[in-house]
């Protein structure tokens, strides 16, 4: 009497198949993978880009606002006065309502933030104001750089951000 073979695989067969999966599961898993760090890498840039827009539509909104009640930013003639590390507009407030404020954006190189600063004038003729908190309105800012024309024609503005993003704008001023 013949023994029928039975059904079944062969250790190589098995082992074949093994490799087989584990190939196919690597070469997924490092597809997913590199995919998944693309598109964390894509949002952070993304969202760079629109926290830079954020911030250029807030020094936008400042200056067509304006105050015009405001002669002077603090101790600076014009509406609109720079430094190496900061910008100030006399405007309106748009957060407390308390009218003729100066907005002042200025850049902590150490730290690598851009922080605003409203100041409520106490009047029109003084040159004191009231302090609110200063709030980070950008982070990982490496260049901060204002310019304004020495006729006081038109603003420039430009940001650089430490992963290499950019935003630079000029502004004509009435």
């Amino acid at each position: 009497m013949k023994r029928r073979a039975a059904a079944g695989l062969t250790l190589l067969e098995v082992l074949l198949a093994v490799a087989l999966l584990a190939t196919v599961v690597s070469g997924t898993s490092w597809f997913l993978l590199t995919a998944a760090k693309r598109a964390v890498t894509s949002a952070a840039v993304v969202d760079e880009r629109v926290a830079l827009a954020a911030l250029f539509a807030a020094i936008d909104r400042d200056l067509i606002v304006g105050d015009t009640d405001a002669n002077a930013v603090e101790g600076k003639s014009g509406r609109v006065a720079v430094s190496s590390d900061g910008l100030w507009i006399a405007t309106r407030s748009s957060t407390t309502h308390v009218g003729a404020v100066i907005r002042e954006y200025t850049w902590r190189a150490t730290t690598r933030e851009l922080l605003s600063v409203e100041r409520a004038r106490l009047s029109a003729t003084t040159e004191s104001s009231v302090p609110t908190a200063a709030r980070v309105v950008l982070g990982g800012v490496v260049a901060f750089a204002t310019e304004l024309s020495p006729g006081k024609e038109s603003l420039e503005v430009a940001v650089e951000l430490a992963s290499g993003a950019g935003m630079r704008r000029e502004w004509s001023l009435p």
